[in-house]
């Protein structure tokens, strides 16, 4: 109804309206690890066989006075003591949205434990690669970057090499991985990547 205001869609990540109220019916908190001191810091949070990956996101980034950007890898396996095992560092000014997923594939190119993470840029004026990244995270505790950037780079946008990705996520089908992105510079796009070689999108 036009009269009840704006669609929920209209008001995402600009304050609470549009969203549903927090609640906590039948969840137990068991254990916490501060991973940010800054709010809004974590974006998402995936997990793959007893870890977790965390986005740090915009407020996190070097510009606005964060840490820097990238993705946290939590050690979850003892649920009473999830312990940080490593970063994954994304580019100075990307940032790490809702986007983190992970896939165990079985390609000619590549087998084991295969991470996705999209790239958002932190200042439009300055250069970004955007577009997504892929790392080998079959040894959480040893990432190895496979792909730190790929994506649509047409048309070209000024200061990114690929466009920025709001959402990425992998898909496996036989001996083949597909990685999936909504692409933020071409709104009604989604682009679709054979990532079976991960070194060649």
């Amino acid at each position: 109804n036009p009269e009840d205001g704006p669609p929920p869609s209209a008001e995402q990540h600009g304050g609470l309206g549009g969203h549903l109220p927090a609640g906590s019916k039948d969840v137990k908190l068991i254990s916490k690890l501060r991973l940010t001191d800054r709010e809004s810091g974590i974006a998402d949070v995936g997990y793959f066989n007893g870890f977790a990956y965390l986005n740090a996101s915009a407020p996190e980034c070097v510009g606005n006075g964060g840490a820097g950007t990238g993705v946290h890898v939590v050690d979850v396996r003892n649920r009473m003591n999830p312990r940080k095992v490593a970063f994954l560092p994304s580019h100075p000014n990307s940032y790490q949205g809702e986007g983190i997923h992970v896939v165990r594939a079985d390609t000619p190119w590549f087998k084991g434990d295969m991470l996705i993470h999209n790239n958002e840029t932190c200042n439009a004026t300055q250069f970004a690669p955007s577009g997504a990244s892929l790392w080998d995270v079959t040894d959480p505790a040893n990432p190895r970057p496979l792909n730190l950037n790929f994506g649509d780079a047409v048309p070209a946008v000024a200061n990114q090499a690929f466009h920025a990705t709001h959402s990425a996520q992998l898909f496996t089908q036989g001996r083949k991985v597909y990685a999936v992105l909504r692409d933020n510079d071409e709104l009604a796009d989604v682009d679709i990547f054979d990532v079976s070689n991960p070194a060649a999108p």
